[in-house]
């Protein structure tokens, strides 16, 4: 079993959150699953155990990856879409906002 991604952040595959209620946890341990036998983490935050095979490894992306996502999403205009172009617009303002700031 992997034991490097011990003390890295994961999700949930399916979008659901963990039993802590949060979508994103962090990995205490790896070990079997105690039902199924297949390799699984334990979830710092409440203790539980999930398996590796539902959850990925979260990695952060860099401001210019979210404002390549959302103008790549923006295409056609449905609701979601629009949300994404609005979303591309606020993190170019932000990205200017940092270039001229120093931040």
């Amino acid at each position: 079993m992997n034991q490097d991604v011990i003390g890295k952040t994961v999700y949930k595959t399916s979008g659901k959150p963990f039993k802590c209620g949060s979508k994103l946890a962090t990995v205490s341990g790896v070990v079997d699953h105690p039902i199924t036998g297949n390799p699984a983490y334990i979830i710092k935050e409440d203790g539980t155990t999930v398996e590796a095979r539902m959850c990925k490894v979260f990695a952060p992306i860099t401001l210019d990856e979210a404002i390549a996502h959302a103008v790549e999403q923006s295409g056609v205009k449905t609701q979601c879409q629009l949300e994404h172009m609005q979303l591309a617009e606020w993190l170019k303002e932000l990205k200017q906002f940092r270039v001229s700031s120093g931040a």
